[in-house]
């Protein structure tokens, strides 16, 4: 795919998903959030075992946990 034919990135959310999220209320945003947090760790978590197929899952959680304590990937 070149860069003509890809659509183009926004810069801002959609309004319709401004309304949502003013729906849900803060509760409801910091569900998302936490969700969205847990989808990443889980994400990064799979990703650290299949670069490191020796590993078990107290090493991998080890480096998940100083991943995200140092905040780089």
């Amino acid at each position: 795919m070149n860069a003509s034919s890809e659509p183009p990135v926004a810069d801002a959310p959609h309004p319709l998903q401004v309304q949502a999220w003013r729906k849900m209320g803060a509760t409801g945003r910091s569900a998302l959030a936490a969700a969205l947090r847990r989808q990443a760790r889980g994400w990064k978590r799979s990703a650290l075992h299949a670069q490191h197929p020796g590993w078990n899952d107290a090493q991998v959680e080890r480096e998940l946990a100083r991943i995200y304590l140092r905040g780089n990937t």
